[in-house]
């Protein structure tokens, strides 16, 4: 549960609402009302907006699952991106932040441009030796504006020959080969700074006018590709857009030697960047209560065909409630450090032993329910008790496994079993939905009513709410089939389905 502190936030869509709570299917929620700027962030309704949060890039090679011969068949991974500006009038230099899937340490931090209309593209791909990189064949900010960083503009060039490399100094591990795997997938960010004129001898003019707005509308909008060209097989999906992320007519560039801009700092309503809103209303917005998949996995029984399903969550505020150096959750009283994330991190050994409590439930598809054994069955199991199951990193990427015990394996760094062995289930089809704040000790309940909250007001929607339940998540359900004629997986991405949970509190004497 978290606490909101936020005066109100104005949006497109009028829904009411009456009782204490609800949870409701909200795919995609706007902050434009006729082309009229509002207050508070919001998750865009038209896919475009001053920020886009990319859940998954993977560059791993993988060795797919077993296939009927029981041979298995090495691929490698790309990551393509394309990053859009819709502005017909003035060009956007924007912010592109790559973050590891364990910890989100920062491994790339660098600015491009883009011209009004225009399409940026780049390549995530492996080293050799172990690592991303990045190519594109479009242009970076290669120097800082100099001398004058007011108004002087943004010299741009061409990428070097051989990409840019992830970093991994801000990585803590025993080798440097285990600091490059940490880099092989994760999640990025883009993040609109500012607004430029057309480009003049390689650079891109700052607006520099009485009054200028340099501040970037809802403009950007973004695919990324998740390929595996052995396999001739692509996972595409959209790029989340925060609309009004920002509304500073200064604009928010910084220098990318800074962690600036990003989302805890920079939302509007936080620092110098004005507006109501902030960061607490940024993980409202963004927050999910329950996560709702089809599956398939194991081996079909009619065609015997191998076939898998991943689900990934991605928290990409969870960095902000915790001290990066000691692996520590940091004071609750030390805003907005602590809630909604209530999982310490891990121990300075960086072990999976702690992370998010989660609650779930599996049925197959002739409606039977999953009979949980008194482990949870999912890998890495939990140490602790209550042995409930956890989600320990940034990006989970939740693979259903028809074996018990389960095992983590594929693409999948966090396994749950729909086999038990003492109940004699084996369930290779079916549906299930993910609890993101279930009550402790308690089996997953998808049909209760949230608490009475906290005071505090959070208007949405004309209504207004003191909390939420769940946690600020993105995520897509990945699916593959194994195809015996070309001897390789085909299979597609879809967004999730989910729910939020949001309390509006029970005034007397009101219906």
């Amino acid at each position: 549960m978290k606490k909101t502190g936020i005066s109100f936030l104005a949006v497109a869509i009028s829904l009411m609402i009456a009782g204490m709570a609800f949870a409701i299917d909200i795919p995609n929620i706007g902050t434009v009302v006729g082309g009229v700027q509002v207050m508070g962030a919001g998750v865009s309704f038209t896919d475009r907006g001053d920020v886009l949060l990319a859940l998954l890039y993977a560059v791993r090679n993988l060795i797919n699952p077993d296939t009927p011969e029981g041979t298995t068949i090495p691929t490698t991974q790309q990551t393509l991106i394309t990053i859009v500006n819709t502005d017909t009038t003035f060009g956007v230099i924007a912010r592109l932040r790559f973050r590891e899937w364990k910890r989100s340490r920062e491994v790339l931090d660098i600015d491009i441009p883009l011209t009004t209309n225009d399409v940026w593209v780049g390549e995530v791909s492996r080293l050799a030796a172990g690592g991303g990189v990045l190519n594109s064949p479009d242009q970076w900010i290669s120097a800082l504006p100099a001398p004058d960083l007011v108004n002087s503009p943004f010299p741009a060039s061409a990428f070097p020959a051989g990409g840019i490399a992830f970093r991994t100094f801000l990585i803590d591990e025993a080798s440097e080969d285990a600091k490059l795997a940490r880099t092989e997938y994760g999640y990025f960010e883009v993040i609109g700074e500012e607004r430029v004129g057309a480009p003049s001898g390689g650079s891109f003019p700052r607006l520099t006018a009485v009054g200028a707005d340099r501040d970037v509308k809802n403009v950007l909008m973004g695919n990324v590709y998740l390929i595996r060209p052995e396999a001739a097989q692509s996972h595409q999906y959209n790029m989340t857009a925060v609309s009004n992320f920002a509304i500073d007519p200064t604009g928010i560039w910084e220098n990318p030697a800074t962690v600036f801009p990003n989302l805890l700092a920079d939302v509007q309503g936080e620092g110098t960047n004005p507006g109501l809103g902030g960061f607490n209303q940024l993980e409202f917005i963004l927050s999910k209560r329950f996560v709702y998949f089809t599956y398939v996995d194991g081996i079909e029984s009619v065609t015997n065909t191998p076939q898998s399903t991943s689900v990934v969550i991605t928290f990409p505020t969870k960095h902000f409630h915790y001290n990066q150096t000691t692996h520590t959750i940091l004071p609750a009283t030390t805003n907005p450090f602590g809630t909604p994330f209530t999982g310490g991190v891990d121990t300075v050994g960086d072990g999976a032993n702690f992370g998010e409590i989660f609650g779930f439930a599996i049925y197959d598809r002739s409606e039977n329910t999953f009979t949980t054994p008194g482990q949870p069955p999912i890998s890495p199991p939990p140490p602790v008790t209550p042995t409930v199951p956890r989600m320990p990193f940034e990006v989970n990427v939740i693979g259903l496994v028809a074996t018990d015990p389960p095992t983590v394996g594929f693409r999948n760094n966090i396994a749950i079993a729909t086999a038990n062995t003492a109940s004699n289930q084996v369930f290779t089809a079916g549906y299930g939905w993910i609890d993101l704040s279930p009550l402790l000790g308690q089996p997953p309940d998808e049909t209760r009513t949230a608490r009475q909250g906290e005071t505090g007001v959070f208007n949405f929607f004309n209504n207004p709410f003191t909390q939420y339940f769940g946690l600020p998540a993105l995520g897509i359900v990945m699916t593959e089939f194994f195809n015996d004629s070309v001897n390789g997986y085909y299979g597609n991405t879809v967004p999730w389905q989910y729910a939020v949970d949001w309390v509006q509190p029970l005034v007397i004497g009101v219906p």
